[in-house]
């Protein structure tokens, strides 16, 4: 018979995986410019990769908030390193990720709000589902290995329909991820030139090198502006 627990807890990871997420998760996740460090590379200490030995399968598996400290962590040392050479340059540099830190959790915010109101059912409806053969299994009516096929099966589809759900939102504005996406390789691009400047200790590339990022900066924080806006219109 199948252990009760191990039903509730397939269950509980299915329905984390169902759950409302980031939806533009994808092209802004990066808030900090892309230094090309070598994050998760398998004998890095700051990483903290691991492997993911769940499934039996060998696949490396980095921990998202640490990559993110880590790019966190230079783009920092990058900005204090440059404030000695260039007064002034800390603050700025702040001020435009802060500000493209606030605009992307206003859109991953809108972005759960909207899509909730279409998954929250289909949560209902597995939970349903799994109660339904628990029932059928405690009577008898399926064998355990029934009862598992179908709680994977049910799993399988449900994560699919919320794939649909959200990918559905995502194709109606398009248009505005692909100018983030594009504004985003430009601020990349901008901040390694700045970061060669400050490692080579050259003032004048510096000043260049930051009012290039900064702008590029803006223009990002403008596209993700406009993003939110038309998603709360």
């Amino acid at each position: 018979m199948l252990n009760y627990k191990e039903m509730i807890l397939s269950t509980t990871l299915a329905m984390a995986i169902i759950a409302p997420t980031a939806v533009y998760a994808s092209p802004i996740n990066a808030v900090t410019p892309n230094s090309k460090m070598k994050i998760c590379e398998k004998d890095s200490v700051k990483s903290n990769c691991k492997m993911d030995m769940s499934k039996k399968k060998e696949n490396l598996k980095c921990n998202k908030k640490d990559k993110l400290e880590v790019l966190a962590e230079t783009y920092d040392e990058t900005l204090q390193k440059s404030e000695k050479i260039v007064p002034g340059t800390a603050s700025k540099g702040e001020a435009v990720l802060n500000q493209r830190k606030e605009l992307k959790n206003q859109i991953n915010d809108i972005g759960k709000e909207k899509t909730q109101a279409s998954i929250l059912p289909l949560k209902a409806e597995f939970k349903a589902q799994v109660a339904a053969i628990e029932q059928k299994l405690t009577k008898g009516l399926i064998t355990d290995k029934e009862a598992r096929d179908q709680l994977m099966s049910i799993q399988q589809v449900k994560i699919k329909q919320v794939k649909n759900i959200k990918d559905q939102f995502e194709n109606k504005n398009k248009t505005e991820r692909q100018a983030i996406k594009v504004n985003k390789e430009a601020v990349n691009e901008s901040f390694k030139n700045f970061a060669t400047a400050v490692k080579a200790k050259d003032a004048k590339t510096i000043k260049s090198t930051f009012n290039i990022y900064v702008q590029d900066s803006k223009n990002l924080n403008d596209v993700l502006s406009n993003l939110v806006s038309k998603l709360t219109a």
